[in-house]
C-alpha cells in the first residue's frame, strides 16, 4: 500500500478521536461503576443521597443497574479496540482482523444491551400505570436484540476470515487499518447496523412518546400524572438524542468517509444518555441543563414540573425538593381513571 494511502492529518484525527472517546468512556464507566457499587453494596447508598426515599432493591432494579454497567463497559471496549486499530504501526494483516473483530463484538453486543436497557426502562417507568406495556413483549424484544447482535457479529466474523481485505497505511505512526470496500461482503456489517439502529431507535422513541401523547390528551391532570408526563418527556428527549446522533454519524460515513472519526463519539453520547436515565444524577444538575435546548423546543415540559413547593420530578417516580427527593407514587389504574 502506498505511503499516501491516507493523508497524514486524517490519520491523526482518527487516532485522537477514537482514543479520546476511549478515555471519556473509561471515565464514565468508572464514575457509574462507583455509583452502582454505592447503591447496591453499601447500606448508606450514598449515590442516592439526593433522594429522601430510595428505590427498593428489587431484582428488577438490580438487573437494570447491572445492565447499565454492561452497556457502558461494552462501549468502552468498542472505543478501546477501535482506537488500537487506528494506530497499528507495522502490525500484521491478522492483527488488524483480530482488532476489528474484537471491537466489532464489543460494539454490536453493546448496542443489543442498550436496546434491552430501553425496554426495561419502559417497564419500570410505566408498569404501574394505565400506560404500561405488556412486560413479556418488552422483555422479549430486549433479549431478541441481544440474540440478533450475536448472530450479526458471528456472520461478520466469518466473512472477515473468508472475504474481507484490509487496508494498511505504512508510512509512519499512526497507521490505521480497516476493511476496504472492494467486496460486497464488506457492506453486510454497516448496512445491517444502520437498518438495526434505525428500526430500534425509532421503536424505542415511539414507545416512550406514546404514553406522553395519552397524558397530553388528559384535561384535568393530577400531580401524579405530572410526574409521569415529566418522565415521559425526559426519556423521549434522551432517546431522541441517542437516535439523532447515531443517524447523523451513519450519514457522515456515507457522505464524508474521511470524517468517519465522528462515529467514535456516538457511543459516548449514547452512554451518557443512558446514565441520565438512572437515578444517580439529579435532573436539575444534569438533564435539565444539558438538554435545555430540547426543553425549550418542548416548552410544555416546563409545565410538567411539580409546582407544589417548587418540587422537581426526578427519576424512578421521585420528586426533588431542595436537593432532596420526595417519594411520588406512579399512578395506578384507579388513580389514572379518577376525575
Amino acid at each position: 500500500m502506498s505511503d499516501d494511502f491516507i493523508p497524514d492529518h486524517t490519520e491523526w484525527v482518527w487516532f485522537w478521536s477514537y482514543n479520546i472517546a476511549a478515555v471519556l468512556m473509561l471515565i464514565l464507566c468508572l464514575v457509574h461503576t462507583y455509583k452502582v457499587y454505592q447503591d447496591l453494596f453499601t447500606p448508606e447508598r450514598e449515590s442516592l443521597s439526593h433522594r429522601k426515599t430510595k428505590p427498593e432493591l428489587t431484582s428488577q432494579y438490580k438487573f437494570l443497574q447491572y445492565l447499565t454497567l454492561c452497556v457502558l463497559w461494552l462501549h468502552f471496549g468498542d472505543s478501546f479496540f477501535f482506537g488500537l486499530e487506528m494506530a497499528t504501526y507495522s502490525w500484521s494483516h491478522e492483527t488488524c482482523r483480530a482488532l476489528n473483530n474484537v471491537g466489532g463484538w464489543f460494539l454490536v453486543i453493546g448496542k443489543g444491551c442498550m436496546y434491552m436497557f430501553f425496554m426495561y426502562r419502559l417497564i419500570i417507568a410505566f408498569e404501574r400505570s394505565t400506560f404500561g406495556y405488556n412486560k413479556r413483549i418488552l422483555i422479549g424484544i430486549g433479549w431478541a436484540n441481544v440474540v440478533f447482535a450475536v448472530i450479526v457479529e458471528s456472520i461478520t466474523t466469518y466473512l472477515t476470515a473468508k472475504h474481507w481485505v484490509y487496508a494498511q497505511d505504512v508510512d509512519e505512526f499512526p497507521n490505521p487499518c480497516f476493511p476496504i470496500n472492494d467486496s460486497h461482503y464488506v457492506g453486510f456489517f454497516p448496512i445491517t447496523m444502520q437498518v438495526w439502529d434505525l428500526v430500534m431507535n425509532s421503536l424505542s422513541l415511539a414507545l416512550f412518546l406514546y404514553p406522553l401523547r395519552r397524558l397530553l390528551a388528559i384535561d384535568n391532570v393530577m400531580s401524579v400524572q405530572h410526574v409521569m408526563k415529566y418522565l415521559a418527556i425526559k426519556y423521549s428527549i434522551l432517546t431522541f438524542v441517542a437516535f439523532l446522533t447515531t443517524m447523523i454519524f451513519w450519514l457522515m460515513v456515507h457522505v464524508a468517509p474521511n470524517e468517519y472519526f465522528l462515529v467514535a463519539f456516538d457511543v459516548v453520547i449514547n452512554s451518557f444518555c443512558i446514565m441520565l436515565m438512572t437515578a444517580y444524577y439529579p435532573d436539575g444538575v444534569y438533564y435539565e441543563k444539558l438538554c435545555c435546548c430540547f426543553l425549550l423546543c418542548c416548552k410544555s415540559a416546563v409545565d410538567e414540573r411539580v409546582r407544589d413547593g417548587g418540587m422537581n420530578v426526578s427519576d424512578d417516580g421521585g420528586a426533588e425538593k431542595g436537593g432532596r427527593t420526595e417519594s411520588v407514587e406512579i399512578g395506578t389504574t384507579s388513580e389514572m381513571n379518577s376525575p
